[in-house]
């Protein structure tokens, strides 16, 4: 019977002890708002600063759109047909209201190929190339094939057309309508199509001679 007393003695005394810190505790906190009283205090924090502004890549465009830096230019590759071996050159006279003489230069070979060069007198056109007084250049072209120089002497054009050139053509003076042997030593240079790159032809002939001239 005595230590049952004692037992709620122990307890009722650890009760009133625990009451009081409780009352220790919250006189110490009066006054003070009841959410930082629960909310213990860390230390060193620190609030985090807002997540950086992502921006896309410097792609060097400008405000407008425009690109700073130019796009890099593939460029096609030039050929250029300056051969000597395998190639024949033949020059006649085109009668008609005016004064035209046809050059044609023919290579064989695994990738036969004839340009054709027609010279006209009188013309007023710009001439990349020089010529006597009162000649020209009025059409040169490209073509391809075996028999691509048995033109029609009618069909006086054909593409691609020469679009530029340099170099001479020449022949001694002489009293006749035609000259009868010419001296060649031109390049001409040809712009790209849909299948073929841009590029250049040479012809040199020396003293070639002119079918149809009549010597005087």
């Amino acid at each position: 019977m005595r230590a049952g007393v004692v037992s709620c003695g122990l307890v009722l005394a650890w009760l009133v002890s625990t009451a009081g810190c409780g009352r220790a505790e919250a006189g110490a906190n009066a006054g003070a708002p009841v959410e930082r009283a629960l909310v213990p205090a860390v230390v060193g924090y620190r609030e985090a600063p807002p997540p950086a502004e992502r921006r896309p890549p410097d792609l060097g465009v400008d405000d407008e759109g425009a690109s700073e830096f130019e796009p890099d230019t593939v460029e096609l590759e030039v050929w250029s047909d300056d051969a000597d071996a395998g190639v024949e050159y033949r020059a006649r006279v085109l009668p008609g209201a005016e004064e035209r003489i046809l050059i044609t230069r023919s290579r064989r070979g695994a990738a036969p190929s004839c340009t054709h060069v027609v010279l006209v007198h009188p013309i007023e056109l710009e001439q990349w190339v020089l010529l006597p007084d009162g000649w020209g250049i009025e059409h040169a072209w490209r073509t391809r094939g075996d028999l691509s120089c048995a033109v029609d002497p009618s069909a006086l054009g054909g593409e691609p057309a020469a679009t530029g050139g340099d170099g001479s053509i020449s022949w001694p003076r002489r009293a006749g309508v035609y000259p009868c042997q010419l001296d060649v030593e031109v390049v001409l240079r040809f712009p790209a199509t849909a299948s073929e790159a841009a590029g250049s032809v040479s012809l040199r002939a020396n003293k070639l001679r002119v079918a149809g001239c009549v010597e005087r």
